[in-house]
C-alpha cells in the first residue's frame, strides 16, 4: 500500500459535456465513471453530488488537504480560433469546481494538462493494470490524469510493476 500522508483519496476529472471521473483511495479502492450532459444544470448538479458522495472515501478530514483533485483545465488552442464554434462547457465545469472546492478546505485542487496523462498512459497500459472500463472515454482520460499523478507527481513506483520485464534468471555482474 501507498502512502502519501496526509492525503487519502485522489479524484481525477475530465471536464466538458461528458465529464469523466475517476477516483483512488489509499486502500486501493477504484472507480470510474461519466457524468453525462454537464452543460445542464441539473446535470452539473448531480456531478458535485457525486464528487461529494466520493470524497467520503477521505472521512474523517484532519484539517489537511486529504483529497487531491486532479483535473484538466479548459485550454483555448490556437489552431481552433478559426472554428464556427467552440464548446466552453469544460470551463464551465472547471469554474464550477474551483467554487465548489474554495469552501471546502480539504481539497487540494492540482492542474494536469492534456497532454500530461494522455502522452504515457496509453490504452495498452491501462488495460494492463485492469482499470479499462470500455466504452467509458472520458473516464479513461480522467483515468490517465490520476496515473500521471500518481506516478510522475508523487512517485508512485508500485503503478511500473506490471511492466517490468521478468526477470531472465541471469545475473549481470
Amino acid at each position: 500500500m501507498v502512502t502519501f500522508s496526509p492525503m487519502k483519496l485522489i479524484i481525477a476529472m475530465d471536464p466538458g459535456g461528458t465529464t469523466g471521473l475517476a477516483y483512488w483511495t489509499l486502500d486501493d479502492l477504484w472507480g470510474r465513471e461519466q457524468i453525462d450532459c454537464c452543460d445542464d444544470d441539473f446535470r452539473l448538479s448531480t456531478l458535485f453530488s457525486r464528487l461529494e458522495g466520493i470524497c467520503r472515501y477521505a472521512q474523517p478530514f484532519t484539517g489537511h488537504k486529504s483529497v487531491h483533485i486532479v483535473y484538466e483545465p479548459f485550454e483555448f488552442r490556437k489552431d481552433e480560433r478559426d472554428r464556427y464554434k467552440i464548446d466552453y462547457t469544460a470551463a464551465e465545469v472547471v469554474g464550477a469546481l474551483r467554487l465548489w472546492a474554495y469552501s471546502r478546505d480539504y481539497v487540494k485542487l492540482v492542474r494536469s494538462g492534456a497532454s500530461k496523462g494522455k502522452g504515457f498512459w496509453i490504452d495498452d497500459k491501462i488495460k494492463a493494470l485492469g482499470l479499462w472500463v470500455p466504452g467509458q472515454r472520458h473516464a479513461m482520460d480522467a483515468t490517465r490524469h490520476l496515473l500521471a499523478y500518481r506516478s510522475f507527481q508523487l512517485n508512485d513506483l508500485s503503478l511500473f510493476e506490471p511492466f517490468r520485464p521478468p526477470a531472465t534468471g541471469v545475473e549481470i555482474l
